[in-house]
């Protein structure tokens, strides 16, 4: 079997006044011990996110609260990629399906970046800012927290949001809509 390595990144919650935790780690082959990667990176991520890329076993990409860093050496060194500054945080990224070179970057506050040459330029996706009811709150954190690529249909794409909301686009990107406003429940089981 070859060699590979097992990542864990740390991170807290954006909200003012929260305690976060931050952090990176990698275990080689898995069975430990775990490395702390933190003073590889400055300043010290908090990992929101984490992709890897199957065609190269060296590279992690990660997601954080100051944008999307890449190692191409398992982690001994890190780049920041071109990716937009995020006001709170990079929370998900995703990579195609077929097209190895694409990958999508979720922020908070709500938005959807794509990459189609692996990170080097990003364009943002228009993303309308429609959600769910139990989400329309203010207070509420407006975070793409999970995208996801239908393989049998490339062009479908999810993406969820915290707190319940979940975006669904059925070309690629270019226009979103929300799937899933209107089934919540209040205690009394009427419709939201």
């Amino acid at each position: 079997m070859s060699d590979f390595h097992v990542y864990a990144g740390i991170s807290g919650d954006t909200d003012p006044g929260r305690f976060w935790s931050s952090g990176l780690y990698r275990s080689h082959n898995g069975d430990g011990p775990w490395e702390c990667l933190n003073d590889k990176i400055d300043p010290v991520p908090h990992v929101f996110a984490m992709l890897t890329d199957p065609r190269r076993p060296g590279y992690i990409t990660i997601g954080t609260e100051n944008g999307i860093w890449r190692s191409e050496d398992a982690g001994h060194s890190w780049r920041r990629l071109s990716a937009p500054d995020p006001e709170l945080g990079v929370w998900s990224l995703a990579r195609h399906p077929h097209e190895a070179d694409t990958i999508f970057a979720g922020y908070e506050p709500c938005a959807i970046y794509r990459s189609t040459d692996d990170g080097s330029s990003w364009e943002k996706l228009p993303v309308k800012e429609s959600f769910p009811a139990i989400s329309d709150h203010p207070d509420i954190p407006k975070r793409v927290i999970s995208i996801a690529i239908d393989p049998a249909h490339p062009d479908e794409i999810y993406a969820s949001l915290e707190v319940g909301g979940l975006l669904r686009s059925l070309d690629g990107g270019q226009n979103w809509t929300n799937v899933i406003d209107g089934l919540y429940m209040d205690h009394d089981n009427q419709k939201v």
